[in-house]
């Protein structure tokens, strides 16, 4: 056995020796946990009913995690495997957060309301330097306006620098001002682009947990309780945490300036510029293998073989996040690097506010409109393709008895999905066709990593040619919104025929109504005539007078 493979049986037998393994000795659980085991292995427990032996299996396994978290508290601290271990000479910063709301056909009333309600573009209107927003929106879906414009920009009252047309506002304590940017895409769909800049407190609160001390926690859950060692909870309270800066993002943009994505109870898309210190992605002589678990807990899990580049973004990685492995990060990208690296690369960003990470927050935020809203509309796409599985799912609910209410509803939807559906496939359509409609777009290139490359030459083997992500993400949205079509013509006909087949049904209904209602008429007249009194008599006494004769 190596030192590693010793050091590793060390530590696993220092645990057991602290904290012995369930059923040995008299913690709380351990009677419980004995009896449990027991009975279920004993002559009489092999004999009770399924459901029965299922219930001692459980209270058997809901023991269990409380023993392992009494282990991990114990665990060495200098196992690594068990620890997150963040080298403490690196920081980490958060300087800035880009999201993207869209507003197509369906959204646009919802727009011009939050235009007309906050206000943002007072101060550029009263000051003659521009038109303002709802005459730039109006123009702009009648496809004779700008392809983008500046809605406006809120500053927090303790922000350090003002813009000339900007509102002051009570923003949330992690931000000091918001920018939002309109980009106008075909005529029938248009993207809300906000810039998020931090807070100094807001820029390194993700920093503070990264680099703070983290325990073993019992995590509770429906079902059985789930004990995660330290590495496991610093891996989860610091992806938490950055998900904390994308909900206070999401939740000011929902309130002020909700759009699609807030109306179907999606999270906005977002992209985060994250910048390092010290360690460089993009150096092949960086030791990869020692920052992988405090990347990870950073959410960042996909440099290590493949990059996303631009020339637009020097010595910076471009990365969607796998939710699979950052469950706490949805709907997110990263833009990271190297601070000093990056800013040696650009050269000169005084015109941005200094080589310093917001210096670097304003550069990107010139770079990277056009690329949010592309990353955006497939965001965007996978959400309608959602809704419309859901929809057709829920159609054999809605539409069962041939309800018109029920009917109408599931119209409705339909009527509303389609609508959008058709007016993103034409604007996105065209948008890929031509540019002219949108900002510059910074385009990506996939290719493989230089520490991969260098093994592969190690291997004798050739890397892998670079791709084009641009054009693959368009073609993919295009594949996608062309199959969302198709079945929504489908989707169409089949609700035609059901309307057709539910009309029929409510007529015949009907008509079996007027037959009822005829019937019991023609009762009512046939007892007000047997009533009715000729002179002295009436019908029903002669009736009977001749009856009884």
């Amino acid at each position: 056995m190596d030192s590693d493979g010793e050091e590793r049986s060390r530590f696993i037998r220092d645990a057991y020796d602290a904290v012995p393994a369930i059923g040995h000795g008299r913690r709380w659980y351990d009677l419980p946990y004995r009896g449990l085991s027991a009975l279920s292995r004993s002559w009489l427990g092999q004999r009770f009913p399924l459901s029965w032996r299922q219930a001692l299996n459980f209270g058997v396994n809901y023991l269990i995690p409380f023993d392992e978290h009494r282990r991990n508290i114990a665990w060495s601290r200098d196992d690594s495997s068990r620890n997150l271990t963040v080298p403490d000479a690196e920081v980490v910063e958060n300087p800035a957060i880009w999201l993207v709301e869209f507003f197509p056909p369906s959204e646009f009333e919802r727009l011009k309301r939050s235009l007309r309600r906050n206000s943002w573009d007072r101060r550029r209107v009263w000051s003659g330097i521009g038109q303002g927003n709802q005459e730039y929106l109006e123009r702009s879906r009648g496809n004779s306006g700008s392809s983008w414009w500046r809605l406006g920009e809120v500053h927090s009252a303790t922000a350090s620098w003002y813009h000339p047309d900007g509102v002051t506002r009570r923003l949330p304590w992690r931000f000091s001002s918001i920018e939002l940017t309109a980009i106008q895409i075909g005529g029938g769909l248009t993207a809300v682009v906000a810039w998020f800049r931090m807070s100094s407190a807001g820029s390194s609160c993700v920093n503070s947990v990264w680099h703070g001390p983290h325990e073993p926690r019992m995590v509770m859950r429906p079902g059985r309780p789930r004990a995660e060692n330290r590495l496991w909870a610093g891996l989860g309270v610091t992806q938490q945490e950055r998900a904390s800066l994308h909900d206070a993002a999401r939740a000011w943009l929902a309130e002020h300036c909700p759009g699609w994505f807030e109306a179907k109870s999606v999270p906005q898309p977002t992209i985060d510029l994250m910048l390092l210190r010290e360690f460089d992605p993009t150096d092949p002589q960086a030791d990869a293998s020692q920052m992988r678990d405090p990347l990870r807990a950073l959410g960042v899990t996909k440099s290590e073989f493949r990059h996303w580049v631009s020339d637009d973004f020097p010595r910076m990685l471009l990365e969607s996040v796998d939710e699979g492995l950052c469950p706490a990060l949805r709907n997110c990208s990263t833009l990271w690097g190297g601070v000093p690296q990056i800013t040696s690369e650009i050269g000169d960003l005084q015109f941005h506010g200094g080589a310093n990470p917001s210096g670097l927050a304003g550069y990107v935020a010139m770079r990277i409109n056009g690329l949010a809203v592309l990353l955006g509309v497939s965001h965007m796409i996978d959400a309608m393709s959602q809704e419309r599985a859901s929809l057709r799912d829920r159609a054999r609910n809605r539409h069962g008895r041939f309800s018109g209410k029920r009917l109408a509803l599931l119209r409705d939807d339909f009527l509303t999905a389609s609508l959008d559906l058709a007016s993103v496939e034409r604007d996105v359509r065209l948008r890929n066709a031509s540019h002219s409609s949108f900002e510059e777009e910074a385009e990506v290139v996939v290719r493989d990593s230089p520490a991969l490359e260098e093994r592969l030459r190690l291997a004798g083997r050739d890397a892998r040619e670079p791709q084009g992500l641009n054009a693959l993400i368009r073609r993919n949205q295009e594949n996608l919104l062309a199959e969302l079509l198709e079945a929504d013509k489908g989707y169409r006909e089949i609700l035609a025929a059901v309307a057709s087949m539910g009309a029929s049904i409510d007529t015949f209904r009907m008509g079996r109504i007027a037959l009822f209602v005829a019937a019991v008429s023609l009762l009512v007249s046939a007892v007000a005539l047997s009533l009715a009194s000729y002179s002295e008599e009436t019908v029903i006494s002669r009736l009977w007078q001749y009856l009884t004769e």
